[in-house]
C-alpha cells in the first residue's frame, strides 16, 4: 500500500533505538518509561506542499510526542508535521552512531 502524506506532513520512519539489558522488573501495563524528547527518523515521503528541501532518506530530528501513528488496518504509519522538524543531519553517519 502507498501512503502519500499531505497538508505539509512527513512520512517517517524512527531510527532503532538501542534496547538495554536491564534486570526484568514487573511494572504496570500503562507504564511507559522515560524516554528523550528527540528522535531521528528516516524521511520516507513528504507532502506536495512542504515548504522545506528534503530528499529521501534524509535524516531528521523531531520531538518524539508531536509524531502521530496512524493504523489502517494492520499496517502503521508514522507521521510528523513539518514544522516539528527541528533539524536535518546532513553527514554521512551510521544508525549506531545516533542511538
Amino acid at each position: 500500500m502507498h501512503f502519500g502524506p499531505r497538508n505539509r506532513h512527513l512520512y517517517i520512519e524512527i531510527l532503532n533505538k538501542q534496547e538495554e539489558n536491564e534486570p526484568q522488573i514487573l511494572l504496570p501495563d500503562d507504564y511507559k518509561p522515560p524516554t528523550d524528547a528527540y528522535v531521528a527518523a528516516r524521511l520516507i515521503d513528504w507532502a506536495p506542499d512542504c515548504n522545506g528541501t528534503f530528499f529521501e532518506d534524509d535524516v531528521v530530528v523531531v520531538r518524539e510526542s508531536m509524531i502521530e501513528e496512524i493504523k489502517i488496518g494492520v499496517e502503521k504509519f508514522l507521521v510528523v508535521l513539518e514544522n516539528y522538524v527541528i533539524a536535518v543531519m546532513e553527514e554521512e553517519f551510521e544508525e549506531a552512531d545516533i542511538n
